[in-house]
């Protein structure tokens, strides 16, 4: 695999009992491979390679509140 790098923000205020945040995960959208694998030998079921790639550019709001 080759190298890769993430980058992931995340901003927030609490006021009493009332939270936000917002959040960014893998800014850039960078296609990263997390891992490859194969389900069975090559004999049996041919090559076929699985790829688990890396979840995409997420911008979410999140919002608490303290009981």
């Amino acid at each position: 695999q080759e190298s890769y790098s993430i980058v992931d923000f995340s901003t927030g205020v609490t006021n009493g009992e009332y939270s936000i945040e917002l959040f960014v995960s893998n800014v850039f959208d960078k296609l990263a491979e997390v891992t490859r694998y194969v389900e069975c030998s090559n004999e049996r079921c041919g090559r076929q390679t699985y790829i688990v790639p890396y979840r995409p550019r997420t911008i979410g709001l999140k919002f608490g509140q303290k009981f």
